[in-house]
């Protein structure tokens, strides 16, 4: 369509449109003739930028970051209500929202807060659709405590993030999800791998406590940081959003 009309093509790449196309049979075709076609390629996070660049080069590359207008993310006095409601008495709440499956990092995450000796000290609070091997796992256990509610409503989301002591985001590979700005405009940190999108804006002992993706040592040291500092993220977590702001983006 760009060369029948003679009108540019400006093709936007979530997070792991290229590193799965790029090695499908049937996508990689498609994939390939859309980024050579382009006048410039867009991607959410600076790891596909290099990327691309050293597969084409002299192709106008950008990173894109999301951002999040925090004037209309805002907590009431309602949802701080409803947010105590869902926090357990002397827990630890680590908040896992969105794709609640094993790509994501979660069935690691699990095996590593078993194995921290951490497991009693901390609730997980789930809110998205579970894999039924994540769901088996969690039921397969008793040392870890744990509630899982189904979607809801965007704004519906903000007491159970109010809720949470620390947002997870274990990921083995990742674009730049929209928690990590929503978790940061509400103040809460984050226990996360240091990929793709997270890489480029969370920094470890700044927005939480960081591991390398798969690195389970890594991740048993940020679960153990985690439940024993009280350290304060708030301005760094305030600047972050500040830095990726709807404007911006």
């Amino acid at each position: 369509f760009s060369q029948w009309l003679e009108i540019p093509l400006l093709s936007m790449l979530r997070g792991n449109d290229f590193d799965t196309g790029v090695f499908s049979p049937r996508k990689s075709e498609i994939l390939r003739h859309a980024l050579e076609s382009s006048s410039a390629v867009c991607c959410v996070s600076s790891d596909k930028q290099v990327r691309i660049q050293k597969m084409y080069p002299g192709k106008q590359v950008e990173w894109t970051a999301n951002g999040l207008d925090v004037s209309n993310w805002q907590a009431l006095p309602s949802n701080l209500k409803q947010a105590e409601s869902l926090r357990p008495q002397g827990k630890l709440v680590v908040g896992f929202f969105w794709h609640l499956k094993e790509k994501k990092g979660l069935g690691f995450f699990l095996d590593c807060l078993q194995r921290s000796g951490y497991g009693e000290r901390v609730h997980l609070l789930m809110i998205g659709e579970i894999e039924p091997e994540i769901e088996q796992t969690l039921q397969g256990q008793e040392s870890i405590t744990y509630t899982v509610e189904p979607f809801c409503e965007r704004y519906s989301l903000i007491p159970h993030y109010i809720a949470c002591d620390y947002i997870g985001l274990p990921s083995f590979y990742d674009g730049m999800p929209n928690v990590i700005l929503e978790a940061a405009a509400l103040g809460k940190p984050f226990i996360a791998s240091s990929v793709a999108g997270m890489a480029d804006c969370l920094n470890d002992g700044e927005h939480g406590y960081l591991f390398a993706p798969g690195d389970s040592q890594g991740c048993i040291s940020a679960i153990a940081r985690a439940c024993e500092n009280q350290s304060d993220f708030t301005q760094s977590l305030a600047e972050l959003t500040e830095t990726f702001s709807a404007e911006k983006e």
